[in-house]
């Protein structure tokens, strides 16, 4: 026989060569695979789960899990895949988080050996239906590509003989409440629920601050000393709490910051902002003793300047030591700062409004009595806070627009504005909101966030009273092209509404974020 050409005999080299590492290959796929192997070989004993173990949070669980070698352990609820605990160990006490009301939950442990070996475990969960007062939330539209990843916090209370009580919960991209916290012992009005750094909660009441974790046992309590928190708590890099706070001995309220050492418990810096603001000016609220109203704080690391939010008067800011930079509000009524108006001027720090051309409005404008095309101040607005790119962000609730209080051009809208520090100019450069209406208006409560993934904007307006609904909105915008990619309403059970909408006799939301379900 003869020689074979060199084209065709190499070609039957590669051939054999390609087959012979194809075999190779599928002999060292089959000697990595996974292999499921009876639980019974990898749990020393049978996994232990207690549904609610802090009696506060009733779609939470506590799974213990003790295998006979370190194992790493993954969870499924109801099929979907829910939680990963990566790290080796022979025994894990683990958070069961996201469970549905009202069913019989199926819960899928999955144990895994380093060596590939697993086994999987199946458990069933019932969990009791939600509370009658708990709201109906009702997916109106989303665009999951566009979307931040995640779960939706709501802050929710609901009103009962006056008194707001507190309820703050979780849910899906379907709608479905998937954990909540039902605190008896607090049946109160907790604000804000905030995520530490450390995954756990933190909420005031008074001169308590707690921290609780996601199965709903306390884990810390600090008392205040002369004061009492509200409406805003945010965690300093160093650890310490930034406190909104009343001073107990004087006759005005919501008008100090106060600073906690977490380790101490000791107040270590004080604030009293009737030092720096004017406290008689009522212009926008007649209301001698909640003049401030300070509704949020935000700490900027870059100088450590806070960012306040006071409904009553403005949004403005601060050095560490207490002395004005700016202030973002009309120029309607501003005298002396002090609490007999012994110091210094205030309007000297009003921001100047201009337009996209650096063009300063007229008077009108200036003065909140008008609004421009592209340019309006913020009226009883909340939950200030400083974007990556240097603009502030708010939820301006409209209340009292334009000094006007007969509820006309009822609007909220998120708002963002570019501020120079420098020349002491203000430009707004993207809102939403306005085009929706009464149907989104919120005469308080409220929220605005930055989603960190997207850049997207995420808008709460808290306690909407339109066309005989009660409700909440949440809605999630592209900037800048204000794109809606989700929307909900969160529409209230008001199981103890007298119909009038009044502090403790309707259900609110306070504020609304994105978030992980597990920290």
């Amino acid at each position: 026989m003869g020689k074979l050409p060199l084209m065709k005999k190499s070609g039957i080299l590669l051939i054999a060569l390609l087959i012979g590492f194809s075999c190779a290959k599928e002999d060292d796929q089959s000697i990595d695979e996974p292999m499921e192997i009876p639980a019974t070989e990898l749990l020393h004993q049978d996994i232990s789960l207690e549904l609610n173990p802090s009696g506060n949070a009733p779609l939470a669980a506590l799974a213990i899990i003790q295998t006979l070698e370190p194992t790493s352990i993954s969870l499924s609820i109801n099929g979907k895949m829910i939680r990963e605990f990566q790290t080796p160990q022979s025994r894990h006490t683990l958070p069961v988080l996201g469970l549905k009301p009202g069913i019989q939950n199926q819960l899928v442990f999955t144990v895994k050996q380093s060596d590939s070996r697993f086994a999987k475990d199946t458990l069933m969960l019932e969990t009791e239906p939600l509370p009658d007062y708990m709201p109906n939330v009702h997916i109106l539209q989303q665009k999951v590509q566009k979307m931040e990843p995640g779960f939706t916090l709501c802050e929710l209370s609901y009103g009962k003989n006056g008194q707001m009580i507190a309820r703050p919960f979780i849910f899906d991209q379907n709608g479905y409440i998937r954990w909540y916290l039902s605190i008896e012992s607090i049946n109160n009005f907790i604000n804000p629920v905030k995520r530490l750094e450390n995954g756990n909660w933190v909420f005031g009441l008074d001169r308590f601050i707690y921290e609780y974790d996601m199965l709903g046992f306390e884990v810390k309590q600090w008392e205040l000393d002369g004061y009492g928190q509200h409406h805003d708590i945010v965690e300093l890099p160093n650890g310490n709490l930034l406190i909104a706070a009343t001073k107990k001995d004087l006759q005005t309220i919501e008008d100090h910051i106060i600073e906690l050492d977490r380790n101490t418990g000791i107040i270590t810096k004080v604030w009293d902002l009737r030092q720096i603001m004017d406290n008689d000016r009522f212009d926008l609220v007649w209301n001698s003793r909640d003049w401030l109203h300070v509704n949020s704080l935000w700490y900027d690391e870059s100088d450590g300047s806070i960012l306040i939010s006071a409904r009553h008067q403005a949004i403005f800011k601060i050095t560490p030591d207490n002395h004005l930079i700016w202030i973002l509000a009309p120029h309607t009524g501003w005298g002396n700062a002090g609490i007999n108006s012994e110091g210094k001027p205030t309007e000297e720090f009003l921001l100047q409004a201009v337009n996209a051309a650096g063009t300063t409005y007229v008077s009108e404008v200036q003065q909140g009595l008008e609004r421009a095309l592209d340019f309006d101040w913020p009226w009883g607005q909340h939950d200030a806070s400083l974007l990556p790119n240097g603009h502030i962000l708010a939820f301006d609730n409209g209340f009292n627009r334009w000094f006007q209080s007969d509820e006309t051009e009822l609007h909220a809208r998120g708002v963002e504005y570019a501020i120079d520090e420098n020349t002491g100019r203000v430009r707004q450069v993207w809102e939403f909101g306005q085009q929706l209406g009464p149907a989104f208006y919120s005469r308080n409560l409220g929220s605005a966030g930055y989603l960190p993934q997207t850049g997207n904007r995420l808008l709460c307006s808290g306690n909407i009273h339109y066309n005989g609904f009660k409700r909440a909105k949440i809605i999630e915008i592209t900037v800048p092209e204000s794109e809606v990619v989700f929307e909900a309403n969160i529409n209230f059970a008001n199981l103890h509404s007298t119909g009038v909408d009044a502090w403790g006799q309707t259900d609110m939301v306070y504020r609304c974020t994105r978030l992980s379900l597990y920290p």
